[in-house]
């Protein structure tokens, strides 16, 4: 400064050195101006967890920020009611954060192109139906007649009281038991059709409905515009199936598998055939009562809780004090997961691909559970497959990249390549 005054060359130089690290800001428009930035949710029973997330053309989804807020629950009754007021508070606390922050590199705003929330179970349902269409004689199977079969079908499908109607799709179409490719059925000249055959020909369907419990829906719709503004409406999707299609993604050889996913107060399971949907199951304990155990037994708080089921199962002292107690739960939880799965083994292959999902000790102890169970040695004598997805897992393989500080876990990993293979 010379005399009060900041010399032109030096102003040169500020306007220079702004234009070019200005572009390197993670939201700044110009930089990546074919990239859009995306805010996850993911909702549990357990807790909220929410990234801001770039996507650009021909790279890996880029996450700038991550942060998963529990839900902090007292010694009270967990009714859905209940359990969907903690959820709205810790969607208010984690939406605060991930504003500061893209506010905070991202002045004007424009980029923020979708904000899609992911409901785990029980906040979304899944119903899946095997539909029939027997066309007329002498009509082709084509793009109008699938999508007749489908509005058909989907028409007559009504939501319950407190439960909205999310999604609806329509896949793995098969003409005479023959697959047919939806994506490639012309919209008007017909498939190769069989004029001269005696049976009639007949089209069928795997029909997939998605509902969420209405309640939560709009207090998360109240917390979005209460945050984001009330331009940014979000949508809505299963955590189940988006995270089935990221792993049928990243490992496309591997389309027979099923997901477990044990995170919080339930545990889903769903059984994914060639890539679709096939059947899925819910039990009413998931990997939070590990936990919720020791702390009603021992007055553990919720991370002592963690602790010890993170060590218990190698460390003689702890192991003897507290295994009596999670020998107890280990056996109810195994129980609730054969009942559940029962109903889904029919669906599954003869040697099929087991994958377990979460990050947390309890989450490791819900896995090692259920792919040791017995009813697993029981129905597969040739044994399964399995494979524990975690953060540390993902961030190996390289499936996101990730801003330094801030680690996402594995669902939101999962969920952000879904978006960029949706979105």
């Amino acid at each position: 400064m010379v005399n009060g005054k900041i010399p032109v060359d030096a102003l040169r130089c500020m306007y220079v050195f702004a234009l070019y690290y200005g572009s390197m800001w993670p939201f700044n428009s110009s930089h990546h101006s074919n990239g859009k930035s995306v805010i996850i949710v993911d909702v549990g029973t357990d807790s909220v967890g929410c990234a801001i997330v770039l996507l650009c053309d021909g790279q890996l989804p880029n996450i700038q920020y991550s942060k998963r807020t529990p839900i902090i629950f007292s010694n009270e009754p967990r009714t859905a009611e209940r359990l969907a007021v903690r959820v709205r508070v810790a969607a208010r606390s984690a939406f605060d954060l991930a504003t500061s922050f893209f506010h905070l590199n991202n002045a004007s705003g424009k980029l923020l192109s979708n904000l899609p929330i992911f409901l785990n179970a029980p906040w979304s349902s899944l119903y899946m139906r095997n539909v029939k269409f027997a066309p007329q004689e002498n009509t082709h199977v084509n793009k109008a007649m699938v999508d007749k079969m489908s509005s058909g079908y989907f028409g007559r499908q009504k939501a319950g009281e407190e439960e909205a109607l999310i999604d609806r799709a329509l896949f793995n179409v098969r003409f005479d038991g023959r697959r047919i490719e939806t994506a490639n059925i012309p919209r008007r000249a017909p498939l190769l059709w069989n004029r001269n055959q005696k049976a009639p020909s007949r089209v069928e369907a795997s029909a997939l409905t998605i509902g969420a419990y209405r309640p939560l829906t709009k207090m998360l719709r109240d917390e979005v515009r209460r945050s984001f503004g009330a331009a940014h409406e979000p949508s809505f999707y299963s955590a189940a199936t988006s995270q089935a299609q990221a792993l049928g993604a990243l490992q496309p050889s591997r389309g027979d598998f099923v997901l477990c996913n044990t995170g919080g107060e339930v545990t889903g399971v769903l059984v994914v055939r060639e890539h679709a949907p096939t059947a899925f199951a819910t039990m009413p304990r998931g990997s939070d009562f590990s936990v919720r155990t020791l702390a009603t037994h021992h007055n553990f708080n919720h991370y002592e809780a963690l602790s010890a089921v993170s060590i218990a199962p190698r460390e003689a002292p702890i192991s003897d004090r507290l295994g009596g107690v999670l020998c107890d739960a280990e056996s109810l939880y195994t129980k609730d997961f054969e009942e559940a799965f029962a109903g889904v083994a029919p669906f599954t292959g003869s040697t099929p691909v087991f994958y377990t999902l979460g990050d947390s000790a309890d989450e490791r102890w819900a896995s090692r559970l259920i792919t040791q169970s017995p009813i697993l040695k029981n129905i597969y004598p040739l044994g399964v497959h399995s494979s524990h997805i975690d953060n540390a897992l993902l961030s190996k393989a390289g499936v996101v990249n990730v801003n330094v500080g801030y680690v996402p876990d594995a669902r939101l990993q999962l969920e952000a390549v879904f978006c960029k293979n949706v979105l």
